[in-house]
């Protein structure tokens, strides 16, 4: 047989190989799982799932937008900026905005244009995306250009987008969230300056931070929120699940029947004991009739269980910023079933959190 013949061969399928390995990289990219790719290699995460949602951050709710996508609570504000000396209300109202603005002039963030962070922005792009030029012909002068210098301000970033991924861990029976990436949203106008709707002016890479700086993050951060969703509560046809599956209406009878957390009102924040939860949840109603001799008696009773009215999951979210280190972090702190709320005839009126689990 002969040897140089079989070397050759060796040659070309380990050069077909590495062709074909770099082709598929090329045209076929893996997806990027790689901010959760330990979630994914955890035997123990049974459902996982990305989703992407608006959030107001700043201390302030925004009287322009339409829509209440979070109830928000400020746990620490420091360190907001001041003009000589004082603390108008305007530089206060918009201090998350101002935070992240002030991050992305320093270039202390990781920056993409895309969210799924493929492409990144150099500090180069990132100057134009916050300053640029407008030019305009002089009425006045005709044939001469009118230059002006436009900057984005705090007060044009009214929302955030946050890419998230949700899981749940079967053992702990816990759900919770990881923040991927977060954008701040600037208004899109029509040519009359009406506001037509929002577009992100770029990418955060949120990374995962280890357990000792995430702890440190959350001490030394000088502004904190916890934001309980409301609009922008997921449902499970919002999701892009990536492994397993999840009902949110088996795990709200669950955690009420076999509780693994310390649940609570949802209106008094207060503990509830297992009987005052599935009090809460269970209920029964009594049908009554009227009989010939017009007298009422009962007709039947009717068993009641707000849990198969579930329809999507409150998680409640502390977030920490860190302005002199450029960290941002998010962490769910509980989470509650939104259970829909409906008239006699049907009609779809509001979503009702039925309690809170604790984690």
């Amino acid at each position: 047989m002969d040897l140089s013949f079989i070397f050759f061969q060796i040659i070309n399928q380990r050069f077909f190989k590495q062709f074909s390995a770099y082709f598929l990289c090329l045209y076929f990219p893996a997806p990027v799982y790689t901010q959760y790719d330990d979630l994914l290699r955890n035997p123990d995460i049974t459902w996982l799932a990305e989703y992407t949602a608006d959030y107001e951050l700043n201390p302030v709710y925004n009287d322009n937008l339409g829509e209440e996508y979070n109830l928000l609570n400020v746990i620490r504000l420091e360190g907001a900026g001041a003009i000589n000396g004082l603390h108008p209300d305007t530089e206060v109202a918009k201090r998350m905005s101002a935070l992240v603005l002030n991050g992305l002039a320093n270039n202390v963030f990781e920056c993409y244009i895309d969210d799924r962070l493929s492409r990144p922005v150099s500090h180069e792009q990132l100057e134009r995306l916050l300053i640029w030029r407008d030019t305009t012909p002089s009425f006045e002068h005709p044939g001469e250009i009118i230059i002006t210098i436009n900057e984005v301000q705090a007060a044009d970033i009214l929302l955030f987008r946050a890419r998230l991924v949700l899981f749940h861990d079967a053992p702990k029976r816990k759900l919770d969230a990881r923040l991927l990436a977060l954008a701040p949203m600037v208004a899109e106008r029509d040519e009359e300056g009406n506001i037509i709707g929002y577009q992100p002016l770029v990418w955060i890479k949120i990374p995962v931070w280890p357990g000792k700086t995430a702890k440190k993050l959350a001490k030394d951060a000088n502004y904190i929120v916890q934001t309980r969703m409301q609009e922008n509560a997921p449902a499970m046809e919002q999701v892009k699940v990536i492994r397993g599956s999840f009902d949110p209406r088996r795990w709200a009878y669950e955690a009420t029947t076999r509780p693994a957390h310390q649940n609570l009102s949802y209106e008094t924040f207060k503990p509830l004991k297992p009987s005052e939860l599935q009090t809460t949840v269970f209920s029964m109603d009594t049908i009554v009739r009227f009989n010939d001799a017009g007298e009422t008696e009962i007709d039947r009773i009717v068993q009641n269980d707000a849990t198969r009215q579930v329809e999507k999951i409150r998680f409640v979210q502390n977030w920490y910023i860190d302005e002199r280190r450029g960290r941002i972090d998010c962490r769910v702190v509980a989470v509650a079933p939104l259970a829909a709320v409906r008239d006699s005839e049907g009609n779809f009126r509001y979503y009702k959190p039925l309690f809170y689990v604790k984690y």
